[in-house]
């Protein structure tokens, strides 16, 4: 069927277009099942690399509690200058 008619559809292309609709759905599941893994592969590294820079971080402060008690604050600071500002305006 390259070219639209107004003609019906034989019985041999209705069930060639049903064995490729079949196929199409077939393809279209592996395909969800494939990016399914593929998503949940990359879920994983996030999140084991989120929790390997919260244990740099949490081994950082332990080495330096101070500088970052500091460096808090100063963030805490920049942040409710900012915000305050932002709310003036």
């Amino acid at each position: 069927m390259d070219t639209i008619t107004n003609e019906a559809p034989t019985s041999a292309e209705t069930t060639k277009l049903k064995v490729e609709l079949r196929q199409l759905r077939a393809d279209i599941s592996e395909l969800a099942g494939t990016l399914r893994g593929l998503m949940a592969d990359k879920a994983r590294l996030g999140r084991d690399k989120a929790k390997q820079a919260m244990d740099q971080a949490g081994e950082k402060i332990g080495e330096h509690p101070f500088a970052s008690l500091l460096i808090a604050l100063g963030a805490g600071f920049l942040v409710g200058f900012l915000l305050e500002r932002n709310r003036r305006t």
